[in-house]
């Protein structure tokens, strides 16, 4: 299985001031995605980070840059980081992206464990913890793999 993996892109939506800068952050950031799903996988992940504020503004504008740059069947994961959530719930998050908080997907070879770390609306240090509940489904995962190579994304 191959995987490509992004991380902290930091997508910022804010009010340039000017349209030179604005048309250089969206071309930056669409010859980012452009070049991230030109490679050749099975499975394409972001570890989190991909919005600088959180807002809604930007997670819907780098959504958009996404679907410009990857083909359909491309199928992109994005997990939250503690970016993703300085100004959005968790729920607020999983609405926009479509995505649950925490899971696993066995494979043949593998299982890949995703798990949610990022605390929500709490910028600063220890902005990031693993709770119980995932501490449990983390075990449980851990438990299912027997010998097969389990990669934990966090």
């Amino acid at each position: 299985m191959r995987i490509v993996i992004l991380s902290d892109v930091h997508f910022t939506a804010k009010k340039w001031r000017n349209d030179y800068l604005k048309q250089t952050n969206e071309w930056f950031y669409n010859d980012v995605f452009r070049r991230f799903f030109k490679q050749d996988a099975d499975l394409y992940v972001s570890l989190g980070d991909l919005t600088h504020y959180g807002t809604i503004n930007e997670h819907r504008a780098v959504r958009k840059i996404i679907e410009d740059n990857k083909r359909k069947d491309q199928r992109f994961l994005p997990i939250a980081g503690n970016h993703d959530l300085l100004c959005i719930t968790k729920r607020m998050y999983q609405t926009l992206t479509g995505m649950p908080l925490y899971w696993a997907e066995d494979y043949p070879d593998v299982k890949l464990i995703f798990l949610d770390t990022p605390r929500q609306l709490h910028p600063g240090r220890n902005s990031s913890r693993v709770d119980w509940d995932q501490i449990q489904f983390l075990k449980r995962e851990l438990h299912s793999c027997g010998d097969k190579l389990a990669v934990v994304f966090a």
